[in-house]
């Protein structure tokens, strides 16, 4: 036979008390399984099958709730700690408790576990001394461990006894079933009269019969009060409804005026008219004061709405006209804003394109000087006298050495910018398409090497001297290889 605890079913939400569980129902093979799983033989401890019984009925701990799966499986959620399980929480304690019984059999007595629960209590005690009850600045409550620095929500008192007065409260129910052994002595205490004893418990249960013959006797006289209470109504013939009584009477009166026939009327007491009447009339008189009296606040009240309704239209239009001045202005901003950017991108596009266009002169004029310096070099050919070819290359060559003039000017001159100012703006054009459309120019900022001197190097030149400072330095460490080598070989030679 398996030990596993059987199914439970979900019998609604569960009990949040200890003293009044929820009572649920099981059949037969389940009830049988779960008292095998606390470890109670059915057979040799019947008399501990009541254990199972009011355990599988115990209510569940603060934050565990009970839900039931697809497969109709019961299963135990804690909200606190966000867990589940498929056993009762509680379970490991029950186990606990049925040893109880057990060892108060074996004992002879409840005095080792009653000193077993009053120390878990005083364990209990100096464990919960560390929290403190704390609110945030929500102003919900919450609770703080000082020692852990753990924070909870629900109280951890609640969920620290809850196992305690399970255990104590079945610690008492066993008192009530084994009386001899509750007040049964310890083994180390004085002898006791076994006569004396037996008094003891002999009053002591004499004093519970009496307490409940006591309380069978007031519910008794209750109901029969009750009873005659009844009894005496139905008995009364002037029956009135309790809101009605003073209110009606009945009145015997002719029927037919000139005869003897008469008939039973039940008609309103003046008392009763008199008190309608007056509280009629002192309803009005009380409306007519409180309009009396209410009327000009009223009015003030709403003379006030209406020059508030009309002070709000006019700034509210107010309003609504300053936002469409701010909007027709951000949008005169926008325009203008692209028109500058549209003027500057295409500015910098005809700047660009007269630089390139320089550039390519440039390299043309630069390429016809190497040219003519090759042929001028190589010789004139024989079939072609010498004036000929004057008069052929002198306007060619009067134009390189112009151009050459100026390009060495504007070199001059920009050495000469580069001294004086060596930062400059650097424009670029964007490249790609969509980068283009969002900004089709940028402006970098660039400068030149400058010496110790504070002059500017030339480009050229500073590439030369980082060239042979590379070199040099090179040149050092193959030196330094060629040593060390020379110094590790030289020994082995």
């Amino acid at each position: 036979m398996s030990t596993a605890p059987p199914v439970r079913l979900a019998a609604g939400k569960p009990a949040t008390s200890i003293v009044n569980p929820v009572k649920r129902k099981a059949n037969v093979l389940e009830m049988l399984s779960y008292v095998h799983s606390l470890g109670i033989d059915h057979i040799r401890e019947a008399d501990m099958v009541w254990i199972a019984e009011e355990a599988y009925n115990a209510s569940l701990p603060p934050g565990w709730t009970e839900h039931v799966d697809a497969n109709g499986r019961t299963y135990f959620y804690n909200t606190n700690r966000r867990e589940s399980l498929w056993k009762h929480p509680l379970d490991q304690e029950f186990v606990e408790i049925a040893n109880y019984w057990r060892r108060a059999i074996k004992a002879g007595g409840f005095w080792d576990i009653d000193e077993e629960l009053a120390e878990m209590e005083e364990q209990i005690r100096a464990s919960l001394a560390d929290w403190m009850e704390l609110y945030d600045e929500t102003g919900h409550k919450f609770f703080f461990n000082r020692k852990t620095e753990e924070s909870l929500f629900n109280d951890p008192r609640h969920i620290t006894y809850h196992s305690l007065y399970t255990r104590i409260r079945f610690v008492n129910m066993m008192k009530e079933k084994l009386p001899l052994l509750a007040l049964a002595p310890r083994a180390t205490d004085p002898i006791v009269n076994i006569s004396e004893l037996e008094r003891q418990q002999k009053a002591a249960e004499a004093k519970a019969l009496a307490s409940v013959t006591r309380m069978q006797a007031a519910v008794r006289v209750m109901l029969a009060r009750r009873k005659a209470r009844l009894l005496q109504a139905k008995r009364c013939l002037n029956r009135v409804p309790h809101d009605m009584k003073g209110k009606l009477r009945l009145t015997v009166r002719t029927a037919v005026p000139g005869t003897n026939q008469t008939e039973c009327v039940l008609r309103v007491t003046s008392s009763y008219r008199r008190n309608r009447a007056a509280s009629k009339i002192q309803a009005r008189i009380r409306g007519f004061l409180a309009r009396r009296r209410y009327r000009p606040m009223r009015d003030h009240r709403r003379y006030l709405i209406q020059n508030t309704i009309r002070i709000q239209r006019a700034i509210r239009r107010w309003l609504s006209t300053l936002a469409d001045v701010k909007a027709a202005r951000q949008a005169r901003v926008q325009a203008v804003i692209r028109m500058q950017c549209w003027a500057r991108s295409i500015a910098a596009r005809k700047l660009y394109a007269e630089k390139l266009g320089a550039k390519a002169t440039f390299v043309k004029l630069k390429q016809a000087g190497t040219a003519d310096r090759a042929m001028c070099a190589s010789g004139w050919p024989s079939d072609v006298s010498e004036t000929q070819a004057t008069l052929k290359y002198t306007p060619s060559v009067r134009m390189i050495q112009r151009q050459m003039k100026v390009f060495k000017a504007k070199a001059e001159l920009m050495q000469h910018l580069r001294n004086h100012e060596p930062v400059d703006l650097i424009f670029h054009l964007t490249s790609g398409q969509k980068g283009s459309k969002i900004l089709p120019f940028v402006w970098k900022l660039g400068m030149l090497p400058v010496g110790e001197d504070g002059k500017v190097i030339n480009p050229e030149a500073f590439r030369d001297q980082k060239r042979l400072e590379k070199m040099r330095r090179q040149a050092k460490v193959y030196r330094k290889q060629k040593e060390v080598e020379d110094a590790v070989g030289g020994p082995n030679l």
